[in-house]
């Protein structure tokens, strides 16, 4: 059998080279090499991008219906109208609820949360703080708000100051000693705890109203501070828009959209060439009608008619269908003015394949693919046709606690 062995051996085909495995998403090839990628920390990829992605994110808000009524419809859902309020529970010795208690702290609250005494301003009530403020951490990426003590237009001399991210010096990047560092602003401790805050005393961008030099920095202890962001990577310092992963497909969309209307209207209009005939005079000039003006537009409905030797050829416009372009443009406009959104068949869209309960599905039909990638709205993998299928997680929580533990405890 050893003979045997040996003379198959000699025709057997040679066993393959062992393959190496390798993940398909790290290979670079000739399909991948234009896939960008960086090895960068979270603060330094923002440390330029910060203020054009907040800038832009601020045209957007302003120019395009989708990220305005966006904006509008989460704040309407999250926050609402009346806004979080404070309910207190606290139980006597007895175990039960104490309601005098509650009632008294309660209405103190609500009288601190009433306009003109819980900004420092006088020109916001609590609920417009919340939805300030929620607008700003989703349009700017962030917003801070400072706490003010032994200050305000109230009986607990608590007041709040809503800030915008530009106050916030991202310039200022700083070693200092003791082992604290000022990332962007954010003064942070060797384990990047927030210690402090380097903010402006005026709006860096009131230069060109307020001719000044740009006021210098104030340091406020973190304490005395709340800074809303999201933070997507550890040791990230500072907050993006929650609008970045859109930010350029909204800005082509919105250019498809103007152009597709405009093209719409142009072959809506009918435009037309006149043409001269074999027949026409040589000194014969161009079409007029019965009181001697040039025939260059007709009204819709009328029927003029052309000298001998002239011939209307319409142009061949290829236009799309009206229904398309009249639910475009309803469909991104509708929620910007408060109106619910057209419904659309699901085989037209994809935008929204949940359906959602009669008063709640305009004011969701177009929030939902930037609210759920957001994380403020949670859908279930099959969502039922009631309310309870989708939460709605807020993301002012912090600074609703830190105002019910601070607010009412000071005399």
């Amino acid at each position: 059998m050893g003979i045997l062995n040996r003379i198959a051996s000699y025709f057997r085909q040679p066993d393959s080279a062992p393959q190496r495995r390798e993940f398909s998403a790290a290979r670079i090839d000739r399909l991948t090499a234009n896939w960008k990628f960086s090895a960068q920390s979270a603060d330094s990829e923002m440390r330029f991008a910060l203020p054009v992605l907040r800038n832009r994110s601020r045209g957007l808000a302003d120019n395009n219906d989708y990220v305005a009524g966006y904006l509008e419809l989460l704040a309407n859902k999250v926050i609402g109208q009346h806004g979080i309020k404070l309910q207190v529970k606290s139980k006597g010795g007895d175990g039960l609820l104490d309601r005098e208690a509650n009632a008294a702290i309660e209405q103190a609250w609500n009288r601190w949360a009433r306009r003109g005494s819980c900004t420092i301003c006088g020109r916001l009530s609590w609920a417009e703080v919340q939805r300030l403020a929620l607008i700003s951490m989703a349009r700017d990426g962030e917003v801070f708000i400072r706490i003010l003590r032994g200050q305000g237009e109230n009986s607990c001399h608590f007041a709040l100051q809503v800030l915008e991210a530009d106050f916030c010096d991202y310039n200022k990047n700083e070693l200092l000693t003791g082992g604290n560092m000022i990332r962007m602003g954010v003064e942070v401790d060797a384990y990047d705890r927030p210690v402090a805050y380097h903010i402006f005393e005026r709006h860096p961008g009131d230069w060109n109203i307020a001719t000044l030099p740009l006021g210098r920095t104030i340091r406020i202890p973190a304490g005395d501070m709340i800074h809303l962001y999201r933070q997507l990577r550890p040791g990230q310092t500072r907050g993006i828009p929650w609008t970045t992963p859109v930010m350029t497909r909204l800005q082509h969309l919105g250019a498809y959209e103007e152009a597709a209307i405009v093209n719409a209207r142009a072959g809506a209009s009918k435009m037309g060439f006149f043409t001269r005939t074999l027949d026409a005079a040589p000194d014969q000039g161009y079409p007029q009608d019965d009181a001697g003006r040039t025939i260059s537009e007709v009204e819709p409905g009328s029927l003029e008619t052309l000298p001998a030797g002239y011939d209307l050829s319409p142009s061949r416009r290829i236009t799309p269908p009206p229904s398309s372009t009249i639910s475009l443009s309803a469909r991104s406009r509708a929620p910007r003015a408060g109106c619910p959104a057209p419904r659309m068949p699901s085989s037209a869209t994809t935008w929204n394949r949940c359906r959602f309960p009669r008063s709640a599905r305009a004011p969701c039909t177009l929030g939902t693919p930037i609210a759920t990638s957001s994380g403020c709205l949670s859908i279930p993998s099959a969502c039922p046709s009631t309310r309870s299928g989708c939460r709605w997680r807020s993301p002012l929580g912090r600074l609703a606690s830190s105002m019910a533990a601070g607010g009412l405890t000071r005399a």
